[in-house]
């Protein structure tokens, strides 16, 4: 128990910006278990430092890097709530929509909620940073994500065409032709309506 005390204080020893270089290497090297622990111990230890919101930063792309998006997200909101001024902010807002595009199901016939979230988050950022260079990627993701859920909601109207159930078909068709015009399966969905 006394060994396990002397490396832990170890491994505190020093100025913030010390152990932020420390979590920066692990981070820079891929080893994100340890960079998530050791940005963690920066955050939580040096509450003032100047190195905080570049820490928090780095300890949400550590779990995005680990692929574990819905915690990257959370870490990327508490930068932006934290530190509303931080020169990260526009960067984690945008990243908080890929982390909910990454955490969403492959494939279209699942929940799709966390495309809807990240619609949203991207829309929101689009809106708070338009001279962003980022801004051209956001819109990207939005219509990739816009074309999944068109493709739920045609695949569904395919379902019920092939059961000969043309009524509840053109139901799903006429709202991928209402909500979802900026995809290609709007285009598909009007050449069913027609059909049924």
């Amino acid at each position: 128990m006394i060994t396990g005390c002397s490396v832990n204080k170890a491994k505190m020893a020093g100025t913030p910006e010390e152990q932020f270089r420390l979590a920066k290497r692990e981070y820079d090297k891929g080893r994100y278990f340890n960079a998530i622990d050791a940005f963690q111990r920066v955050i939580f230890n040096f509450p003032g430092a100047t190195v905080v919101d570049t820490a928090q930063y780095y300890l949400a792309h550590s779990y995005f890097g680990n692929k574990e998006y819905e915690l990257a997200a959370v870490e990327f909101n508490r930068l932006l709530v934290n530190y509303p001024r931080s020169v990260f902010t526009d960067d984690a807002q945008y990243m908080v929509g890929v982390c909910y595009m990454k955490n969403s199901p492959r494939h279209h016939a699942l929940d799709q909620e966390d495309i809807k979230k990240a619609i949203v988050a991207l829309e929101d950022f689009i809106l708070d940073n338009p001279d962003s260079p980022l801004v051209a990627d956001a819109k990207a993701s939005i219509l990739e994500a816009r074309t999944k859920l068109a493709r739920k909601e045609y695949e569904n109207g395919i379902t019920y065409f092939r059961m000969y159930s043309y009524k509840a078909s053109r139901i799903y068709f006429q709202k991928v032709i209402d909500d979802y015009t900026d995809t290609e399966y709007a285009a598909k969905a009007l050449f069913k309506m027609a059909e049924s």
